[in-house]
């Protein structure tokens, strides 16, 4: 992730954010209601809501994937509870 930044209309969620994560590496992200982490995630498997604006590159394996379309990027988010995103269809969730 390199100097990734995402904003809710003029809020920063986060501004120049850059971290690396090896294959053995285990990362904790941590912050309080609304700071941006499950938007961040959303960002890197490509669904980020629309009211969310990204800038950033995003980097798997030596190849950078933020340009790519969902289903080409090799990332999945596994969540807590059953959740679709509403700006997906049925086939895309």
């Amino acid at each position: 992730v390199q100097n990734v930044s995402l904003y809710q209309g003029a809020t920063a969620l986060l501004k120049n954010v850059t971290f690396q994560v090896d294959k053995s590496d285990i990362v904790t992200i941590m912050g309080s209601s609304g700071s941006g982490k499950s938007s961040l995630f959303s960002w890197m498997v490509g669904a980020l809501s629309p009211q969310f604006q990204a800038s950033g590159e995003l980097w798997l394996n030596e190849r950078r994937v933020d340009a790519l379309p969902t289903a080409q990027r090799q990332i999945g988010i596994l969540f807590q509870d059953a959740l679709l995103f509403d700006h997906f269809s049925v086939g895309q969730n």
